[in-house]
């Protein structure tokens, strides 16, 4: 993504050169492209979606907080974000679909305070990978994105 500027104010730099551009008049706190060459932007508490002109803007989720770091999933059917609560100073992964339903946390209980941020998936899609702070020390997680499908396995290794 390009740069957001201390006022909020979004813009593209093109490369290898190239001069800012600014990306209509959308204001933000942090941004990152989808995979589909769409925006996703934070500000305040809502994350919302544009095209990279900033036109066709519209909201994905309200949040109970403030959103940072969004990360889409490959496919882009997946966008995680870390989420700051100002009332605890904590930080959690949180996770909404692309047409903006399915707003949960991603490790609800995880940890108490939740200390976890920075999530980003590998390039195949295989693992998110987070850190998390216990104690004083800053640990690196990897989130195994492999589903398994019990009753599938259970049916085939009967008639098998």
């Amino acid at each position: 993504m390009g740069q957001v500027n201390r006022k909020g104010t979004c813009f593209i730099l093109p490369l290898p050169a190239g001069l800012p551009r600014r990306v209509g008049d959308i204001l933000a706190h942090d941004a990152s492209w989808s995979p589909n060459g769409q925006i996703v932007y934070a500000h305040d508490n809502e994350l919302f979606l544009a095209k990279p002109d900033g036109s066709d803007s519209h909201r994905l989720a309200t949040l109970t907080g403030s959103a940072s770091r969004p990360r889409w999933s490959p496919d882009g059917k997946v966008l995680r974000f870390t989420m700051d609560d100002s009332k605890t100073g904590s930080q959690s992964l949180w996770e909404v679909a692309s047409d903006g339903t399915g707003l949960r946390p991603l490790l609800p209980g995880w940890s108490s305070p939740p200390s976890e941020c920075c999530g980003s998936w590998t390039p195949d899609g295989s693992y998110f990978v987070f850190q998390s702070q216990h104690a004083a020390t800053q640990i690196a997680f990897g989130l195994s994105e492999k589903r398994v499908d019990f009753n599938a396995a259970t049916t085939q290794n009967q008639y098998s």
